[in-house]
């Protein structure tokens, strides 16, 4: 189970043309965040130390070290952290 915050549209991103770009972000109940997106071969994000790659393997959402990275149908990219059940 994830706490899900959204942190930006794909597209958007892509659009700039930039190879990567730092984020402030607030995520309700965790803070404030920096985030890095990134991208290369691939688009990643780096949350906390955690390099997370927007459908790595086809899958949507991935998830790795209790964290996931998930794309919408509106291309929005959210990060979802695991919370106890």
């Amino acid at each position: 189970m994830f706490d899900w915050y959204n942190l930006f549209n794909k597209q958007d991103f892509l659009d700039t043309n930039l190879i990567s770009r730092t984020l402030d972000v607030f995520l309700e109940g965790v803070g404030q965040k920096q985030i890095l997106i990134t991208r290369g071969n691939e688009l990643g994000v780096v949350y906390d130390d955690v390099f997370l790659i927007v459908g790595f393997n086809s899958k949507n959402p991935f998830e790795f070290e209790d964290r996931a990275i998930y794309t919408d149908a509106n291309d929005d990219v959210w990060i979802g952290l695991a919370v106890d059940e």
